[in-house]
């Protein structure tokens, strides 16, 4: 997708902007939301990225990588509980 293409190039604000188009287009898609969530997490947006991923797990089972991302953003916000 061009928000993949772009978050490849760290192009956060521009790939964050097509995350937010396609999940306005369609919310229940579940795997946008995760990398929004990544795309939130590069730009320190911790806060944000934490209620994404929180809305990604709520859509379906979650797989052990998914988890990882989730806490990497909990320890770059600084929560060590």
């Amino acid at each position: 997708t061009r928000g993949s293409a772009l978050a490849a190039m760290q192009r956060w604000e521009e790939a964050w902007v097509e995350y937010t188009t396609a999940i306005e287009l369609h919310p229940s898609d579940r795997f946008t939301y995760r990398l929004r969530a990544l795309v939130l997490h590069e730009m320190g947006r911790y806060d944000e990225a934490i209620l994404d991923f929180n809305t990604h797990f709520i859509h379906k089972p979650r797989l052990p990588a998914e988890y990882v991302d989730r806490a990497r953003t909990f320890l770059a916000r600084g929560d060590l509980e």
